[in-house]
């Protein structure tokens, strides 16, 4: 039901750009990723559904380079993930810094335990 799943992601929507993981749930990047994703791979990944969402992820990267969960969060593995794959779904990746990001990753790498 595409139909049915847009008009769901619409509810989702909120007006600073990201999306809610559900009803009354928090929106963080992780919310917008999994919204954006489903829609692409459904084929209803409309303007609408995009709107904000872009500029929401970015403002999610944190001064170090990672990505935070909303904007002035900490960093964190996962959200990173979420927020740039995000962004490539929106064509958009290059309103992060990417070199910072991966500076940032690269030096989360620890050896095994």
């Amino acid at each position: 039901d595409r139909k049915g799943l847009h008009a769901f992601l619409l509810s989702c929507k909120d007006p600073c750009g990201g999306f809610r993981m559900h009803e009354g749930g928090e929106v963080d990047v992780r919310g917008s990723y999994c919204a954006l994703n489903a829609a692409f791979i459904a084929g209803v990944l409309t303007e609408e559904l995009k709107s904000g969402c872009a500029q929401y992820i970015a403002a999610c990267q944190t001064y170090e380079g990672g990505m935070g969960g909303e904007p002035h969060n900490e960093a964190h593995g996962g959200y990173g993930f979420c927020g740039y794959a995000a962004l490539i779904l929106l064509g958009k990746e290059d309103l992060v810094n990417k070199g910072a990001m991966l500076r940032w990753a690269v030096g989360r790498q620890m050896g095994m335990e």
